[in-house]
């Protein structure tokens, strides 16, 4: 578009079906810089090209202009790109990105060689913005074309389809009689769970970061437990090291059992509101989460900092 507003030229692809929405946006952003470089390249080729002579002029007269450009322009440019995905955004800024990096590698050629300022800026999408609306014709349009041959599979397309395949073995293994392979402590707390699902309970929100990974390590059986440790040659035996009871140190001892955590088990059961202390009632409904996030925070249990204080 011109500083007018008028639109000079527009144009679309179709990427194919192996790009995720974000990553088809950075491109588009990449062409439109791509496409402001030749506009720049053209103009300073006009504005170094040779004068015309006089017919009478000798025919070997040297010529003291240069054919192309190798110096900024007189008047350097703002250049303006105009997102609607702020993703989009973010895959420019990071780094490890084929897109992100020919984008950046434009961008400091137009900086460096026309003295061009390049501004990349968000906007509201589906607001009736002329250069957004027929942004969004392109696109339509790019979708009947054939695939371009520059289309190209992004990383984050392939990490979307991991995760699909991800999702659908667990939700097969979940629903696989007897439940095998997902280990015999996971399968137990999680019988009488109805139909799997990829979404985090609400509850969960009420961790935080350590605490959430304390809890996933006490629904697993694997982790900081003495129990795991051993079978994994870190421990030399499966017993508590906080009780001395002898017992082993798995997920139930923990959170039922466990005499060095008495006081705060008391606390556990109040906030459960009736329901009885089991680890179904812990790990399967959203007051026993709750509760048990208000356990782990004050026990410190399976976290960092409780691992490395086996003795205290």
């Amino acid at each position: 578009m011109s500083p007018e507003g008028a639109v000079r030229s527009a144009s679309s692809w179709n990427t194919g079906p192996w790009i995720e929405v974000a990553d088809a946006e950075a491109v588009a952003a990449l062409g439109a810089l791509q496409h402001a470089l030749g506009h720049l390249q053209t103009q300073a080729s006009q504005s170094h090209a040779p004068s015309h002579t006089s017919s009478h002029a000798p025919s070997h007269a040297p010529s003291h202009t240069p054919s192309h450009a190798s110096s900024p322009l007189i008047d350097p440019p703002d250049i303006h790109v105009f997102i609607d995905s702020q993703a989009a955004i973010q895959r420019l800024q990071g780094r490890g990105n084929a897109i992100a990096q020919q984008t950046k590698d434009i961008a400091k050629h137009m900086t460096e060689r026309y003295g061009a300022r390049i501004h990349i800026t968000w906007c509201p999408g589906h607001e009736r913005i002329n250069g957004n609306e027929i942004a969004d014709q392109q696109a339509k349009l790019g979708l009947k074309k054939p695939i371009s041959p520059k289309a190209y599979v992004s990383i984050s397309r392939l990490r979307g389809l991991a995760r699909q395949e991800a999702i659908k073995q667990w939700r097969q293994i979940h629903h696989r009689p007897g439940r095998i392979g997902i280990g015999k402590h996971y399968g137990r707390l999680t019988q009488d769970l109805g139909a799997y699902t990829t979404r985090p309970h609400k509850a969960l929100k009420a961790f935080t970061k350590h605490d959430l990974s304390a809890y996933i390590q006490l629904k697993t059986g694997i982790g900081s437990l003495r129990t795991h440790l051993y079978i994994i040659g870190k421990a030399t035996d499966k017993d508590c090291n906080r009780c001395n009871s002898g017992l082993s140190q798995t997920t139930s001892h923990l959170l039922l059992d466990c005499k060095r955590y008495d006081s705060e088990r008391k606390e556990l059961n109040k906030a459960l509101k009736g329901l009885p202390l089991t680890l179904q009632s812990l790990f399967c409904t959203g007051i026993g989460r709750q509760a048990l996030a208000s356990y782990i925070s004050s026990t410190g249990i399976c976290t960092t900092k409780w691992l490395r204080n086996r003795a205290e």
